[in-house]
């Protein structure tokens, strides 16, 4: 009910539109001036106008509050574009990228969908310079980047998601005053054909979705079946191919499972609206909420995994979804009943103390997270090289950090965020790292007590490297006890196997500085801290903080930042076989290092048997092997 009188109000706008009085802007050439272009008269043009409005009404062509305020801002020159930056548009654009805050934010000047408040508020205060100027610049880009045989197009210009938002925006200059005007309706016609028979593997990722919901909309808005079609299809194959049934995604990365979990339900508001069903498969795309509340740590930030910033969550996006209860800090929505969940497709393991409780509520609990899946190298573009990762959170502060996402400026920098020295993994010398496969999980245990996870990494398969993970999770006591093993088989001409350097590293938090002593590593600073203890050979430890040669020690807390944090590496070799059994204990907030400790009874190839003392006085018996542990309780009580 609620969006049929939506629609009745659009109708009622668009005749509003079509009455504003606005001079043509005249602008040289049209954008594919030889394009058929479908044409449609009388009722069925009213409707398909009607329509176009519809769709203006959502994604990033929706409304807005600051609408004026933007529209002046354009009118003035610059163009605010998201968290990129500010651009500056002169009177008669050239459209290439100007240097902002990184790649991605630059060429998002193509989009043009930031100039979607110019038609809005044009239209509804009768401002003829805002309408002429939304319209000239569209039609200027049109000229400005025409496809030809002659000239290849502009890279940055006809790239999925600027090509998508695009779209959409012409779809709203369908709808407005001008929407029944020749060269614009070519305009569409160019892009809609254009993006039917579009390969390009960046097509297939997150960037699809856009770049599909802009040629359905150009197809609703002019009454163009085979467009409809077109981009039903690929959505379709979109669908199935970046949600996993588990309801991960072929991302690596939380904030795009996020993005694919809104942007295809907008897809699927955008089809319903022009009578369209959504395609098979679609079920998928509510699966996504479970997976996104097992990766939303207790302060209610997602973990920063893979091309992701540890930023809240928007609580009306997941109302109603398996995500909701981490969304409202357990305020509201379904508890879950697991605290412990794998997905293996995607590659996560996420766990916990416990989901909140009248008496401990969800901000009070701890939380890791394991990742395993594959990288970029398997064209899951936004993942880093980060199989095997480790993240802890306890006592209300992020102990074991993930660098996070940082931004898309390629170099040296960025090499960094996204390598193995910026992850809590192990790593050896010689370089030849490969993310094209996800790393084994070879064992997964869990109950009230404890959970465990085994994976083998072959990642440095080329030099016949293979890292095994062991994590164990003290539910009972709150702790991690990781048992990391590198093996080197590659041999050397005469028959010798070749010994490598191997470094485990640990990204600890900003404001934390770290005492190092025999085998252990302690933060101190503000919230809660860590102890790092060495059980059995001890690495050479060095702890470095916002060091830029080589790069180390820092982390990304929001899009664009790096913050200097210290980080631990933890090195053994040269050798062949290296081990390290490490003890992460957390301490609330003024807990001396004293306070914790862990020891070893038996470390053997195949088994440990540990002792570890936790802040709270409980003292635990651990008994692992790769695939079974047990946890006792040795003396004391847990502090619950």
């Amino acid at each position: 009910m609620h969006r049929r009188g939506r629609l009745t109000t659009t109708v009622g706008l668009v005749v509003v539109l079509g009455a504003v009085a606005v001079a043509s802007t005249a602008t040289a050439g049209d954008a594919g001036a030889a394009t058929p272009v479908p044409s449609v008269a009388g009722s069925a043009a009213i409707a398909n106008v009607a329509r176009a409005q519809a769709q203006c009404d959502l994604g990033v062509t929706a409304a807005r509050p600051d609408d004026a305020a933007r529209a002046g801002q354009i009118m003035a020159g610059r163009v605010p574009i998201e968290k990129y930056g500010t651009v500056l548009i002169p009177r008669n654009p050239t459209w290439r990228p100007q240097a902002g805050l990184d790649s991605s934010g630059d060429g998002h000047m193509n989009s043009l969908h930031y100039l979607v408040p110019l038609l809005r508020e044009g239209v509804r205060t009768g401002n003829r310079a805002m309408v002429d100027r939304f319209y000239g610049l569209l039609r200027d880009w049109g000229t400005d980047n025409r496809l030809t045989l002659k000239k290849r197009p502009n890279g940055y210009g006809w790239q999925p998601i600027y090509t998508g938002y695009r779209m959409q925006v012409i779809g709203c200059a369908l709808a407005g005053p001008r929407g029944r005007e020749p060269w614009l309706r070519r305009l569409a016609a160019v892009h809609a054909n254009y993006v039917t028979t579009y390969t390009s593997t960046l097509a297939s990722n997150n960037t699809g979705i856009q770049l599909a919901m802009g040629q359905y909309v150009l197809g609703c808005s002019m009454g163009h079946a085979s467009w409809r079609n077109a981009a039903r299809g690929r959505l379709s194959r979109l669908v199935t191919h970046l949600v996993y049934a588990d309801g991960s995604t072929r991302e690596g990365a939380v904030s795009y499972a996020t993005s694919d979990y809104a942007w295809f339900r907008l897809a699927g508001q955008r089809l319903r609206r022009c009578g369209t069903s959504v395609p098979s498969g679609w079920s998928r795309v509510d699966a996504i909420a479970r997976f996104v509340g097992n990766a939303i740590r207790p302060d209610g930030s997602y973990e920063a995994l893979g091309d992701t910033s540890p930023q809240r969550p928007s609580v009306s996006t997941y109302t109603g979804t398996a995500a909701e209860w981490s969304a409202r800090l357990g305020a509201g929505g379904t508890r879950p009943v697991s605290p412990f969940a794998i997905f293996r497709s995607g590659g996560y393991a996420f766990g916990r103390s416990g989901w909140g409780t009248a008496t401990r509520p969800f901000t009070q609990q701890s939380f890791y997270s394991l990742r395993f899946g594959a990288g970029p190298g398997a064209g899951i573009f936004h993942a880093h090289a980060d199989a095997g990762a480790l993240t802890f959170y306890a006592n209300g502060s992020e102990l074991l950090h993930d660098t996070g996402q940082w931004r898309y400026q390629y170099g040296a920098t960025r090499t960094f965020v996204t390598g193995r020295d910026a992850h809590n993994v192990v790593s050896a010398s010689g370089g030849g790292y490969s993310t094209t496969r996800a790393a084994a999980v070879t064992a997964v245990l869990s109950d009230a007590h404890r959970d465990l996870v085994t994976i083998v990494d072959t990642g440095y398969r080329k030099n016949k490297i293979t890292l095994t993970r062991t994590v164990l999770y003290s539910r009972s006591g709150e702790y991690l006890v990781v048992w990391d093993r590198a093996v080197s088989a590659l041999k050397d001409a005469k028959g010798h196997v070749v010994p490598r350097q191997f470094a485990q590293h640990w990204q600890l938090g900003p404001g934390q500085s770290t005492l190092t002593s025999a085998g252990q590593v302690s933060t101190s600073g503000p919230g809660a801290n860590t102890t790092l203890v060495w059980l059995g050979t001890r690495p050479r430890v060095t702890v470095s903080t916002g060091s830029t040669s080589p790069r180390r020690g820092w982390v990304s807390p929001s899009y664009g930042k790096l913050t200097p944090a210290p980080a631990v590496r933890a090195s053994l070799g040269p050798a062949t076989v290296a081990g390290w059994v490490t003890v992460v204990l957390p301490r609330p907030a003024g807990t001396a290092p004293s306070a914790v400790a862990a020891s070893a009874q038996s470390l053997t190839s195949s088994r440990l048997e540990v002792t570890v003392r936790t802040a709270s006085g409980r003292s635990e018996r651990v008994v692992l092997t790769r695939s079974a542990a047990s946890v006792s309780e040795v003396s004391g009580a847990v502090a619950r």
